[in-house]
C-alpha cells in the first residue's frame, strides 16, 4: 500500500504491489501468481492434515499481515475464514509476511501465507496446501501509463525485462 500511495503521488516510477485496486491512469503486468497455504508450527496438531480444510482452523489463534499493509489480502483471507463458517483469532497482525511466518514457527499461532514463503527455510513451520483454494496472491508491477516512453528510456527497459520475466503475465487493462 505504501508503493501505490508513492505511485500516485508521483514519487515513484515503478512499484510493485500485491493489489486488484489499481487507479486510473496506471499500467500493471502481473509479474508472479501463488497460491495462499496454511502455515503452521511444526508440531501443531493438523500439520500433517493435506489437505487442510479451512475450517479446521476455526478457534486457532492467526497471525496475517496488518490490513494497513495489504487491504486486499487482508480482507480476502477474512472473507475465506468467513466463507468456511468462522472468525479467526486475530492474535497478530504484523506488517511483513516473514514476521508472520516467524510467530507461527515460535508456535504462537497459525496462518493463511503465499506459497512462496516456503522458500525462507525457517525452521518450525509446516506448509500445507488447503482443501478450498484461495484467490492466488498476485504480484504486479505498476506504473503510470505513458511515463515509460518520457523517461529517457530506462523505464521502458526495465518493463522489457519484467515482461519477459518466466512467470509475467499479460499487461492487465
Amino acid at each position: 500500500s505504501e508503493q501505490l500511495v508513492e505511485l500516485v503521488q508521483d514519487r515513484l516510477d515503478l512499484g510493485f504491489v500485491h493489489t486488484t485496486r489499481v487507479p486510473p491512469g496506471f499500467s500493471q503486468i502481473r509479474v508472479s501468481s501463488q497460491p495462499f497455504m496454511a502455515c503452521l508450527p511444526a508440531g501443531h496438531a493438523l500439520a500433517q492434515t493435506s489437505p487442510l480444510p479451512l475450517q479446521a482452523l476455526a478457534g486457532e489463534p492467526m497471525a496475517l499481515v496488518v490490513r494497513t499493509v495489504s487491504p486486499d489480502y487482508h480482507d480476502r483471507i477474512l472473507a475465506a475464514c468467513a466463507d468456511a463458517g468462522f472468525e479467526p483469532a486475530l492474535a497478530f497482525e504484523l506488517r511483513h509476511w516473514l514476521s508472520v511466518v516467524s510467530v507461527i514457527a515460535q508456535g504462537l499461532a497459525v496462518g493463511l501465507v503465499p506459497a512462496a514463503l516456503q522458500q525462507a527455510g525457517l525452521p518450525g513451520v509446516v506448509f500445507v496446501p488447503l482443501a478450498q483454494p484461495l484467490p492466488s496472491y498476485d504480484t504486479h508491477c505498476l506504473w503510470r501509463t505513458g511515463r515509460e516512453r518520457v523517461s529517457g528510456g530506462a523505464l521502458g527497459a526495465f518493463l522489457a525485462v519484467v515482461q519477459d520475466m518466466p512467470e509475467a503475465g499479460q499487461d492487465v487493462p
